[in-house]
Order: structure tokens, then sequence, then C-alpha cells
């Protein structure tokens, strides 16, 4: 069974949207922010300092080429419900990012108290991804 899908590009940007302010508001000081940095051993000032427009275009980039895949396989499966985008986004989230960042983190050391902040906004991000996509699909936009 081929996957083929036709992305739309107004669903995809408002993933990416949704992606950028949801992790804004995940790592901000408000929220997760102290205990990631804690687990970095970093403070927010060194992490601002540190901040390239390289990190930003890799955001963009990565983000969006997620939500195109997301996107085809959602279309693929027939799914056309705010439901059903979420429950692929939640599995692709738990299955494809966070359990792949779990075995990054364990061989670069990283606590796992990083890993499930880290795995736990990925699986968020991809399930309102799937929500947002799975919303969209019958819109003619």
């Amino acid at each position: 069974m081929p996957l083929e899908a036709d992305v739309k590009f107004l669903p995809v940007l408002a993933c990416l949207v949704a992606g950028i302010a949801l992790g804004r508001l995940w790592f901000s000081r408000w929220a997760f922010g102290p205990a990631w940095l804690a687990d970095l051993g970093k403070t927010e000032a060194e992490m601002n300092a540190n901040v390239r427009v390289r990190a930003y275009v890799t955001v963009i980039l990565a983000n969006t080429a997620s939500y195109i895949l997301l996107a085809v396989f959602i279309a693929s499966t027939g799914t056309a419900t705010i439901l059903g985008g979420l429950l692929i986004g939640a599995l692709c989230g738990t299955g494809f990012i966070a359990a792949m960042n779990f075995v990054d983190d364990a061989f670069l050391n990283r606590s796992v108290r990083y890993s499930l902040l880290t795995g736990s906004f990925r699986i968020l991000q991809m399930s309102v991804a799937g929500t947002i996509l799975g919303g969209w699909q019958n819109a003619p936009f």
C-alpha cells in the first residue's frame, strides 16, 4: 500500500506555529524550563547567550518535515477527524520520537527526568499536530 497524500500547506504551517508556541511554553521558566535547564547543567542566561540562528532554522526544517510526514500518515489511513489525528499523532510522537530520544539520552548519560521532560513534550507536540492535521483533512484549503 503506497503512502499517498495531498499535503496541504496551511495545516502544516498551523502545526509549525502551534509546535513552536507549545515549546516556548513547555520549556519556559513557568513550566518545565527550570528542571530542563538543571538537567542540562545550564542557566537560562547561558542558554540565551548560546542560541544561534542555526537552532531556529533546525526547529523549522525538522518540525516541518515531521508534520508533512504525519500529514501523509494521517491521510493514508483515511483519518479525517480530530480524534483520529490525535491518536495517530500521539502514537507517532511516542513510538518514533520519544522512544528514540530515550535511547539517545541513555547513551548521552542524561537523566530519566530529562528524557521524560523532552519525550513528553514531543508526544504532546505530535498529538497537537495530529489533531490539527486530522481535523483539517476535509477542509478545501
